[in-house]
Order: C-alpha cells, then sequence, then structure tokens
C-alpha cells in the first residue's frame, strides 16, 4: 500500500466527548523521535526551496512540487519517497499571532461537504490549498499529515474532508494548532488520529478561547485528539476533551507578548521536544507545580 503524509504549518454537553488526563502512560523516546521527525517536516514549510529539497533527499524523499498560492503566503510541498511508497505534503502555518487569530474571521459557519460547523477563516484558507493538490492525492494511499499554527488548523480541515471524500487518512500530528469547530464536529470526526502538541506557554492552541462569561455564545469552539502539552526539560502532560478545554480559561482577553511569539515559534516546539529525546517523564498536567520550577499563576512556565 502507498503511503501519503500531508504536512501544513450546539450545546454543551461534557459527557459527548470523554475526557482523560493520560498521565499515567509514558512516551518512549522512540515516540519523541518520530514527534521530531513530523516537527522537522513542519519546520521546513517556512525554509528555502534548497533546505525543503536537502531535509527530504536526508529522509529518502524526492521534491514533486513547491508552491506558494498566488496572492498569499501560504506555501506547500510535495515530495515521495519511492522505497516506502510514501508522500509528504507540507503547508507553513505563520509567524504572525495577530493575523492568523484576530484578523482572520472566527465565526463558526456550516461546511456543507462536511455536515459541521468550521472556523470561517481557516477554512477559507485551506479552499485554494485543496485546489492545489488536485490530482496528486489518491485513495489508495494512507494520508498522514501535520503542520504549525494555522497549518495545523488546515492538516485537520484537510484530513476531515479526505475523510469525508473516502480517502485512508492515518497520523495527524499539529503543531500550535488553533482550534477550528466545536463540540460536534469534533465527535464526528473522532475516529481521525489526531494529536496535538503544544506548549503550555502557547496561547494559540487555547483560542478561539470559551468564555462562560458570554452565555450568548452556546456554540464554543472544541479541538479533536489527544493533546500533549511540552513543559521545559523532560516533562510533559497528555490532555483530552473538556480537560484540555478548560487549560485555555485564564487565557480569555489575554493581549499577546513578545513572550507569546517566542513560545509559539516552530523553533521552540523543536527545542522541548529534543530535550525529551533521552529523558522524558509524564506528569499529571494538575499537578504540574509539583514538578516544575516558577510556575505562573496562568500556566506558563519560560
Amino acid at each position: 500500500m502507498v503511503t501519503m503524509a500531508v504536512a501544513v504549518t450546539g450545546t454543551l454537553f461534557y459527557s459527548a466527548i470523554a475526557y482523560s488526563d493520560n498521565s499515567a502512560l509514558s512516551t518512549s523516546n522512540n515516540d519523541f523521535k518520530r514527534l521530531l521527525t513530523f516537527a522537522q517536516f513542519a519546520h521546513a514549510a517556512y525554509e528555502p526551496d534548497s533546505a525543503v529539497t536537502q531535509l527530504m533527499e536526508n529522509n529518502g524523499y524526492v521534491i514533486t512540487t513547491i508552491k506558494t498560492i498566488d496572492n498569499s503566503f501560504i506555501r506547500f510541498y510535495v515530495a515521495t519517497n519511492k522505497s516506502s511508497k510514501s508522500q509528504l505534503i507540507a503547508i507553513r502555518g505563520t509567524s504572525n499571532i495577530e493575523n492568523a487569530l484576530v484578523d482572520i474571521d472566527a465565526q463558526l459557519v456550516a461546511h456543507n461537504t462536511l455536515g459541521i460547523k468550521l472556523h470561517r477563516g481557516f477554512t477559507e484558507a485551506t479552499l485554494p490549498i485543496s485546489r492545489a493538490l488536485d490530482g496528486i492525492l489518491h485513495k489508495n494511499h494512507t494520508i498522514q499529515l501535520t503542520g504549525h499554527s494555522l497549518g495545523g488548523a488546515i492538516a485537520v480541515i484537510l484530513a476531515m474532508d479526505l475523510n469525508t471524500r473516502g480517502f485512508q487518512v492515518g497520523e495527524v500530528v499539529t503543531f500550535g494548532q488553533p482550534k477550528i469547530t466545536n463540540m460536534m464536529g469534533a465527535k464526528k470526526f473522532n475516529q481521525l488520529n489526531i494529536r496535538r502538541i503544544v506548549s503550555d506557554t502557547d496561547v494559540v492552541p487555547l483560542v478561539p478561547p470559551v468564555d462562560f462569561l458570554d452565555l450568548t455564545k452556546i456554540d464554543i469552539y472544541w479541538h479533536l485528539g489527544e493533546e500533549t502539552v511540552l513543559f521545559p526539560g523532560k516533562f510533559y502532560s497528555t490532555l483530552e476533551g473538556i480537560k484540555s478545554m478548560m487549560r485555555g480559561l485564564t487565557f480569555i482577553n489575554k493581549r499577546f507578548s513578545e513572550e507569546d511569539l517566542y513560545a509559539h515559534q516552530m523553533s521552540t516546539y523543536l527545542k522541548l521536544i529534543n530535550d525529551k529525546l533521552n529523558d522524558n517523564s509524564i506528569i499529571p498536567y494538575d499537578e504540574r507545580q509539583r514538578y516544575l520550577k516558577n510556575p505562573r499563576p496562568q500556566g506558563g512556565y519560560f
């Protein structure tokens, strides 16, 4: 079977999606090595063509195409590994947090094909990439996706779309990905194998935020998949569902700072993963103060 990888940077019922804090589990060093590979592929989407080509060759891939969408910053590349019968498609995110999350329309709107509501701005950003990939993706391929920031949001929307169209969707690994749908949307696609890698100080995965003080916002944003929260050094936590959503409550109406820009950078994610390659330890997120130095009230540690 041919494998393909894609990289890109209703009413609230808590029982609809199970919450788990998988603190009793452990992540092997090999798992973090795999995460590092995904992170390198996502980071490469920001790099010059020559750097992308070299990275792909080092991993057994040959570049098929590198393309920038007209009149936008969106850029993607496609690479093929003939020996493993795999392909990689990478779409970059954005380094400007406010452009990605404030200026882009955050309204949830109905998506007729998927049958769910999606973030309007991220959906519109996905459309030209979907059109550009026509003729490249094949239904006898298993498709894996990875990306950072806006690229991660696009990766999840693409995974939903490909799944609906009968493609075989494999792993989806994102870094610093914002939310893209509501609880019902997340529930409909909970069969997808989505893993979100976040820094505990990165505010982007926490937006759009949940504001329980505004009772008119019944239809709130909700993440898909398992969340791996990275701390400095060897420590990390895993969360899903309601606990993942509750993590963002303290960031409501937070103003972005230079520190937030650093926490959101792909280079920061690469460092946090590298720190855990040889020694890593999972900790309960609610008990992180026992393990970490100088925790801040809002949950940040840098």
